[in-house]
């Protein structure tokens, strides 16, 4: 069967480009490519956040490891590893995390096994030193199981979604969760593929307590007073105030990296991943569900496919990459 997969633009001939930015935002990016193998994470904001700059501060002495993530950015190379015992990394709170309608978590992991203290193994999460007032998180539970978290402002008020087995271990996978404020779909995904989903009226709330150490925390809560270390690898998290498609995640392995004009049409150049295959289809319009094909069937190269679309001659001609197994 032919998956369609919808990259993260859309493009036109005029070099307007129409991003995942049209449907939602990204809220923050953490990428963990700052350091060198095997080097300490250390430093005050050190931890870039490549999207909108909510950079965040390793603690405990988290580790940069080197990482191959199959069919993820190109450009990934580096991961964190957290020892599960004191590992962390703290970003201070900011209104930007104050999504009370949609929003998706995603990052790469690898889970080596349970946490010092047998307690919930933190992915990312939001929230402050007050029990049971966590507007949302990701993490794995006390048996390894993937679980995707909203809270109201009210203690102890959950929608609380779990994978029904636990996840691999010492494999990377994509982990993602997802809440459509609209519809209340909450939704969770191991490597695209959604494993478990709910309809709930519960959203998070926005503003934490600013006397209760608020903030996002990447391998453990926010704060150090409690104990759910993450114990393995982290990387490529990323927030978007959207409940995103699995089209979109960050391992669909195709990102448009250009279109140009030439004197003789458009040319269309894509990240492409070995072992998958790519056409360049087109439509008049956005609103229309139907793209034909401009180009025959690539293979992936590793690097940039490219492709010249020398009939292009219609200014509102728009572009887009389908990916084939």
């Amino acid at each position: 069967m032919i998956l369609s997969w919808l990259v993260d633009y859309l493009l036109v001939l005029s070099l307007t480009a129409i991003s995942d930015s049209a449907l939602g935002a990204t809220v923050g990016w953490w990428r963990f490519q700052e350091g060198l193998p095997n080097e300490v994470a250390a430093g005050t904001n050190t931890i870039i956040d490549c999207a909108n700059g909510f950079n965040g501060t390793p603690v405990g002495g988290p580790v940069y490891v080197s990482v191959n993530i199959p069919n993820g950015s190109p450009t990934t190379s580096l991961g964190l590893i957290f020892d599960g015992a004191a590992d962390r990394v703290f970003i201070e709170d900011n209104p930007a995390f104050y999504l009370t309608n949609s929003l998706t978590i995603e990052a790469f992991i690898r889970y080596d096994g349970e946490p010092t203290g047998g307690q919930m193994s933190q992915i990312v999460m939001r929230g402050d030193d007050r029990i049971g007032l966590d507007p949302y998180f990701l993490a794995l539970d006390p048996n390894g199981a993937l679980g995707f978290g909203v809270e109201p402002e009210i203690p102890d008020t959950i929608s609380w979604l779990v994978s029904p087995l636990p996840v691999a271990r010492n494999v990377f996978l994509h982990v993602a969760g997802t809440l459509d404020g609209v519809t209340g779909q909450q939704k969770l995904y191991i490597n695209g593929q959604e494993v478990a989903s709910t309809n709930t009226t519960l959203r998070p709330f926005g503003r934490l307590d600013p006397s209760q150490n608020p903030g996002l925390g990447i391998g453990n809560v926010q704060s150090p007073n409690y104990n759910e270390y993450f114990n393995g690898i982290i990387t490529e998290v990323r927030i978007s105030d959207v409940a995103l498609d699995p089209r979109q995640f960050l391992f669909a392995p195709c990102i448009i990296r250009e279109v140009a004009p030439t004197t003789n049409g458009v040319q269309i150049g894509w990240a492409s991943s070995t072992n998958w295959h790519y056409q360049v289809q087109w439509t008049p319009e956005l609103s229309l569900a139907s793209w034909s094909a401009v180009g025959p069937v690539m293979s992936g190269n590793g690097t940039t496919n490219y492709f010249l679309d020398a009939r292009s001659t219609n200014t509102s001609r728009f572009y887009r990459v389908e990916v084939l197994p």
